[in-house]
């Protein structure tokens, strides 16, 4: 029980795998708004579901299979009136259930009504408590319906070889093969409808041919006085009124798994009106078949005692053998009944399987998360199926120590049902029955008498059919029902107290002080260090520097600054393309003067990559690196040699699309060993950074300065200050004190959209070339006419000059080379300033079709080529506009100048983050607007004093639009509060769907120290959870895509859904 939960849930899960095929129909908005998706596929029409509901009871075949105890207790008087009063009995147990299951369908059946009606504080105990009980009646109906079977195979085989004696083993084996043909057929969902189709028309022919086929051939009858009058007992018992109530499980068994059709509504349209009618026509097609069944065999009824004592173990058989007289005919009627039964039998599974998932799905059976899943590609729950056919399997074996085994697996079958019924009735009296909204079927004052029988008669078979079958009572016929009672009760209990119970109930118990501790202690970062290889990393050795493995036990945890002391815990890393998962042992830095203290953990390369040698697939493992732990890290620092690190950092720039975390990557010019060194500093700015700020782009850390990272370049071959970004300020500035960050500098990703890598990178067909003085026009035409050529970078003299060659003969190669296709972008050799036309020989280079490169790096240049060049749809006209646009930030945007409001009695930011938030919490949206064309820059990054920024604000805003245009602003979705909290988690808490799944495609994502909350948030919620990313499945890009516009734009959350507010 220690997950077992079933709270209200606030909205539909957008996004799951059949919702998306039917997300304007009702039937799949209800169910989500109970809190599930549509994981399986409403397969099932109203003839499917009478004949899966029908052939569960399959009363003429039940009246058969169980024909030895209800005979032996009243002979056909009991069997005859038996059923007019069971058929009774059950109309008020149908009525009663159908009621449930109109107003409230779902596949859970009676454990989610008793859930939604029990007293809050006893709702999860109580839907716990009758989950199990329905669940233990549904494997011992199945058990029960294959024991009857086998018990048939092995009589027909008896009554054709009069010396073989029946023992039990024999029908056990019996018994499990005809368990597994059954469990292999319901392992094909998409042909169970047609099997249930099937299944009650061969029940209708074979019981027509049966009935007329009996009364026909029997050469001698016996009177009706005898048939309605004569009653026998022959149990043992001295009081006919015991024996005759023991007597009624016989018929009452054929009425008890009522509650089947209940089972599959969620695969079944407008199931709040179907599954009544088949409840109720189940009933009704039950007593019509069973009654006149039961009298037509017993007009053909010759010897009583000879039924009684049969060889073969099996009435009805003998009962044929007697109309017939001839064991061929008898032997084929049985045959007809036999495979009627295997139909019933799939129709048991059928509804034990959804039953085990339904309870598996809402956490109460152990081994949930497996339980739970649903097999695609035979849509059934097959993990759940299995499992219960297993145990139905074992509790085959019981027939060996037990001749009576089969009495109480229908005792035990009938009366725990019952429970299950109860247990929710109880709770609809508690609640009122006229304080729940009603389905299609109510029955007013009739409906509540129903309840009224369907409780006291539970009352008396629990306490009658206890009472053992046969007097004297030996260990071979002991009715052993009682012990199945205490079984089921203590796996209740064990599983509810001693497991898990406990720790679990306590835990959800203490959601809020989860919260408050969560709050109140520091919060930590996760950040991934990515050891590629480089000087930073290196050690002394004979042979000169080698890569220190084990850099961060060598290196790091010795040094205070980058361990803390604490204990380690463990990170974990996904370190290949298989998805494997590796727990590392993680380092935690002290709290730093922002408060936060930042954990992490070194990854190293099994293969270090060489800085001066690295290329396209080198950059490819990087960003893959990255993409695999993306969600599991909030940044990721990049140690690299420092030859070509400017080159990495402009190539991720361009291969990590939608990128809504900080990447750094760093270097040493002198390694982290060595006594004095940049390493240390270089290391612990760019864990201080990424471990503080959110900021969205591929940046390059080096010497207390945070470039953007293409448009860095190495200046110095040896100083500390070898890098830097002329013709761009760095994006934040380290000094002894803080680390100040130019947010207005910031690049941000302005679309709806999920991380992303591009891993194609045309680096073999791109080449650079510098101009020079005398440099003939034969020399570059030489370049030009390479093999394979398709991109140019050419450094020219100042603002974009070159040489134009006698006779203009080097424009003409240039223009010759952009007739082939060939791109060529102009960029300066100079450190500072741009490409401009402003002289004739730049003029006429820009008129010959090269493509003014502004102030691009010539590794910005080169690495942004590769990557246009490798887009499938890349042309040379598309790739020649784009390398003039920027895509990342790696050209110079003209912006104009702000426009700011004078100040008032409250600071700007002060006053401009006030009336924003009352904007956001109002909805008002044009008010948002017009804030952000003058505050547009730096807005988006200040936070009140909670550390909420817009984007947390917006998440739990009334308007979902409001959300939509911050996010389009660039806002980040990856940014925590002072309690540490995500947007996503503030907006999954308030139980805003549209939000979630717009934050969602955005990116977001929960931070690993939410989740723990989170998960316990979700057995309250788990569709809005299950939506953020907590449950047994999450939503994918497709889904979500299907979903945005088909779902959320065009239907609002209940008001009532709407509960619960943001820590």
């Amino acid at each position: 029980m220690s997950d077992f939960d079933l709270e209200k849930k606030p909205s539909v899960k957008p996004g799951s795998s059949d919702t998306s095929s039917g997300c304007d129909d009702a039937d799949a908005i209800r169910l989500a708004e109970m809190g599930y998706s549509q994981d399986l596929q409403r397969n099932f029409g109203v003839i499917s579901l009478i004949g899966i509901a029908f052939c569960m009871s399959n009363s003429w075949f039940g009246i058969s299979a169980s024909l030895v105890t209800g005979i032996s207790s009243g002979g056909t008087v009991l069997i005859v009136y038996g059923l007019l009063w069971i058929t009774f009995i059950s109309m008020c147990v149908a009525s009663s259930l159908s009621e449930l299951a109109s107003a409230m369908p779902n596949a859970g059946g009676q454990y989610f009504w008793a859930n939604e009606l029990a007293p809050k504080k006893y709702a999860r105990f109580a839907s716990y408590v009758t989950g199990w009980f329905g669940y233990a009646g549904a494997i011992f109906a199945c058990a029960s319906v294959a024991l009857s079977l086998g018990s048939a195979g092995v009589g027909m085989w008896q009554l054709g070889h009069p010396e073989f004696t029946v023992k039990p083993w024999h029908v056990v084996v019996a018994y499990e093969m005809i368990n597994f043909f059954c469990y292999l057929f319901n392992c094909f969902g998409k042909s169970l409808p047609l099997v249930a189709k099937a299944t009650l028309y061969i029940s209708l022919i074979s019981f027509l041919v049966i009935l007329v086929t009996v009364p026909a051939c029997a050469k001698t009858r016996p009177s009706a006085s005898y048939v309605f009058g004569h009653f026998v007992n022959s149990t043992g018992w001295k009081q006919d009124g015991i024996a005759f109530i023991v007597g009624l499980i016989n018929p009452n068994w054929i009425f008890a798994c009522l509650d089947s059709a209940t089972h599959l509504a969620e695969e079944v349209p407008q199931p709040e009106k179907n599954i009544p009618i088949a409840i109720m026509a189940t009933v009704a097609i039950g007593f019509v078949t069973s009654w006149t069944y039961c009298i037509a065999m017993f007009f053909g009824l010759n010897d009583l005692n000879k039924l009684l004592s049969t060889a073969t173990g099996v009435p009805i058989l003998e009962l044929y053998y007697q109309a017939l007289q001839n064991k061929a005919g008898a032997i084929v009627l049985e045959t007809l009944l036999l495979v009627t039964g295997m139909g019933c039998l799939i129709a048991c599974h059928t509804w034990q399987s959804r039953l085990a998932w339904a309870f598996a799905r809402d956490r109460g059976l152990p081994g949930h998360k497996w339980l739970a899943q649903v097999n695609k590609t035979l849509d059934v729950p097959l993990m759940a199926h299995s499992v219960s056919c297993f145990i139905v399997a074992a509790l085959g074996l019981l027939y060996l120590g037990s001749s009576t085994a089969f009495n109480s697996m229908v005792t035990a079958c009938i009366t725990l049902l019952y429970l299950s019924y109860s247990c929710p009735i109880l709770c609809l009296w508690y609640r009122g029955r006229n304080n729940i909204k009603p389905g299609p079927f109510w029955l007013g004052k009739w409906g509540l008498a129903a309840n009224i029988v369907t409780l006291a008669w539970t009352v008396f078979c629990l306490v009658m059919y206890s009472f053992p079958a046969t007097m004297p009572v030996t260990t071979g016929n002991m009715n052993y029902v009682s012990a199945v009672y205490g079984v089921v009760v203590v796996i209740v209990l064990v599983d509810c107290g001693l497991l898990t119970g406990d720790k679990m109930t306590a835990a959800e118990a203490n959601i809020p002080e989860l919260l408050e501790e969560q709050a109140d202690s520091i919060p930590e970062s996760r950040v991934l260090i990515i050891m590629t290889g480089g000087t930073i990393c290196m050690k002394q050795s004979p042979s000169g520097f080698v890569p220190a493995r084990g850099f961060q036990d060598q290196c790091l945890a010795r040094v205070p600054t980058f361990n803390d002391g604490s204990s380690s815990t463990m990170m974990d890393v996904v370190v290949n393309a298989a998805g494997e998962i590796r727990p590392h042992p993680s380092l935690r830095t002290p709290q730093t003067l922002y408060g936060r203290r930042v954990r992490y953990t070194v990854f190293e390369f099994e293969e270090l990559l060489d800085s001066s040698s690295i290329d396209a697939k080198g950059w490819t493992e990087i960003a893959r690196t990255i993409e695999r732990n993306y969600t599991l890290f909030d940044a990721f620092v990049v140690l690299h040699g420092t030859d070509s690190l400017a080159y990495t950092c402009s190539a991720l720039s361009f291969m990590l699309q939608n990128l809504g975390k900080t990447v750094v990557l760093t270097g040493a010019q002198a390694p982290m060993l060595e006594l004095q060194n940049d390493a240390t500093d270089n290391l612990l700015g760019s864990l201080v950074v990424a471990g503080h700020f959110v900021i969205p782009e591929v940046c390059l850390y080096f010497n207390n300065k945070l470039f953007r990272g293409n448009r860095s370049c190495k200046v110095a071959a040896s100083d500390f200050a070898a890098f830097d970004s002329p013709n761009c300020p760095p994006l934040a500035v380290t000094t002894s004190m803080r680390t100040n960050v130019n947010w207005e500098l910031v690049h941000r990703p302005k679309s709806i959209e999920q991380f992303r890598i591009e891993t194609r990178l045309d680096t073999t067909h791109v080449a650079c070339l510098r101009i020079f003085p005398g440099i003939k026009p034969e020399m570059v035409d030489a370049v030009l006419k390479l093999e394979g050529l398709r991109g140019l970078v050419l450094e020219t003299f100042g603002a974009g000059n070159a040489p134009h060659g006698q006779d203009n003969a080097m424009t003409k190669v240039l223009a010759d080379a952009i007739k082939r296709g060939i791109v060529i972008v102009n960029v300066t050799q100079c450190l500072t300033g741009s490409v401009s036309p402003v002289y004739a020989p730049g003029m006429s280079l820009s008129r010959a079709g090269v493509v003014a490169g502004l102030d691009m790096t010539t590794e910005a240049a080169l690495t942004k080529m590769s990557y246009l060049l490798a887009l499938s749809d890349s042309t040379p006209e598309s790739v020649a506009k784009a390398m003039s646009v920027s895509l990342r930030g790696e050209l110079t945007e003209v912006s104009q100048p702000m426009f700011r409001h004078p100040d008032g009695a409250l600071p700007e930011r002060v006053q401009t983050l006030t009336m924003l938030g009352y904007a956001i919490a109002h909805g008002d949206l044009e008010r948002v607007q017009e804030i952000f064309k003058i505050e547009h820059h730096w807005i988006l990054n200040d936070a009140d004093y909670s550390g909420n920024t817009p984007i947390h604000l917006a998440a739990t805003s009334p308007s979902v639009e409001i959300l939509r245009f911050l996010l389009l602003q660039g806002g980040s979705v990856h940014i925590r509060n002072r309690n540490g909290r995500t947007p996503l988690f503030l907006a999954a808490n308030a139980g805003l769907s549209e939000h979630v799944l717009l934050l969602r495609k955005s990116g977001a994502h929960l931070h690993s120290e939410e989740r723990q909350a989170a998960e316990l948030l979700a057995r309250r919620r788990p569709a809005v959870w299950g939506l953020a990313g907590i449950g047994p499945r999450e939503v994918s890009n497709r889904e979500m895509d299907e979903e945005d516009e088909a779902v959320l734009g065009r239907r609002e959350v209940p008001s009532r859904m709407l509960v619960g507010s943001a820590p």
